[in-house]
């Protein structure tokens, strides 16, 4: 699949599943590239969605026609992602062939990498070619999602009276999104913390090399405080983004309240699951190594938390803000051009279809 090749439709409207929230963004194709050109937050009703796991597709259908109606697009096409938590990922290396090759191995094969009956999955590729070692060999990602998942979202949106152009995963959004801010032919790592978990991606150049999702994110540091506070989740959650400042671990002993020490354990948690994925990587790619971290999600503009990461992983961290042109500064998450960090894979979606990434 080529990347990055052409344009192919002029607007998309992409939209995010969060924890709590769904996103709407429409991106459209603009003289000089492209311009946001409508965003709108919803708050998803509680008893939605349990463990994940959507358990009102009806009610999350009005949602969903609510959140559109609010971006004053009249776009009903849609690009959106499957939580990490439904998703299996393998990053395989295979000799030199064409994509229609790469399909038919791929079919034989996919039962050695997938722990999933294929009969219950649905299973795509995405060839991102020779992976630039000069050795013969090409960088596949293989995707498999369960049919049943697929089959619900198509069946949501549809209720929406939404027209489901693709579902993607969180880490190809990323990975797109990127390149608005970097494109640099050496390992770059992203890191997206949203309510429920976080997602980690790497890439080299054009190519996505490894990406992972773990359950840690807002909610477990918002449950942590409320449990040390003694207070309840919106009183805690508040206090989060009014009084935290993420300290650091070389603080002097004694300076550190309670309020921190609970803070540094669940951030602690997430620097144990970012280092286990950057050596996990390194083996595997032959001793590639991340030197720089872009810091996306909800939890990215928590005070404290570059240089909290910065000092612990011994990398350069720095929020993911691509300049992207806006049709009207009051649009929420925009400022003086840049991307809020919580709208990355927003963003990433509505951009799959008016920026050709090779991803479909």
């Amino acid at each position: 699949m080529a990347i990055w090749d052409k344009f192919k439709n002029n607007s998309c409207l992409g939209i995010e599943f969060g924890g709590r929230e769904v996103k709407a963004m429409v991106i459209t194709k603009a003289k000089g590239g492209l311009m946001v050109t409508g965003t709108a937050i919803e708050p998803i009703p509680a008893g939605i969605m349990e463990n994940g796991k959507i358990v009102k597709g009806d009610v999350l259908a009005g949602t969903l026609a609510k959140v559109v109606e609010k971006t004053g697009s009249k776009q009903r096409q849609v690009v959106t992602a499957i939580p990490g938590e439904h998703v299996i990922t393998r990053y395989l290396k295979l000799p030199q062939m064409r994509d229609n090759e790469v399909a038919q191995t791929l079919k034989w094969e996919a039962e050695k990498y997938i722990p999933i009956s294929e009969a219950d999955l649905v299973i795509e590729h995405i060839n991102f070619g020779p992976d630039g070692t000069g050795g013969n060999q090409l960088n596949i990602l293989l995707v498999a999602v369960p049919k049943k998942v697929i089959y619900q979202y198509y069946e949501i949106f549809s209720l929406a009276g939404l027209e489901l152009l693709a579902i993607d995963i969180e880490p190809l959004a990323l990975w797109r999104l990127l390149f608005l801010q970097n494109a640099d032919s050496e390992p770059v790592g992203l890191v997206d913390i949203g309510a429920a978990s976080t997602e980690i991606a790497i890439a080299n150049g054009r190519r996505l090399e490894f990406s992972r999702s773990f359950g840690i994110g807002i909610n477990n540091l918002v449950n942590s405080l409320a449990s040390s506070l003694m207070v309840d989740a919106a009183s805690a959650e508040e206090t989060l983004w009014d009084k935290v400042r993420v300290p650091l671990n070389t603080d002097e002993p004694g300076s550190q309240s309670n309020l921190d020490f609970t803070v540094l354990e669940e951030m602690n948690r997430v620097v144990h699951e970012i280092k286990r994925s950057l050596d996990f990587y390194g083996v595997q790619s032959k001793g590639k190594t991340v030197r720089r971290i872009f810091l996306s999600g909800e939890l990215a503009a928590l005070s404290g938390l570059e240089e909290f990461l910065r000092q612990e992983l011994e990398v350069t961290v720095m929020l993911l803000k691509p300049v992207l042109s806006w049709l009207d500064a009051d649009m929420p998450g925009q400022k003086e051009g840049l991307l809020h960090p919580a709208w990355a894979v927003t963003a990433g979606l509505a951009m799959r279809e008016v920026a050709a990434s090779g991803t479909d």
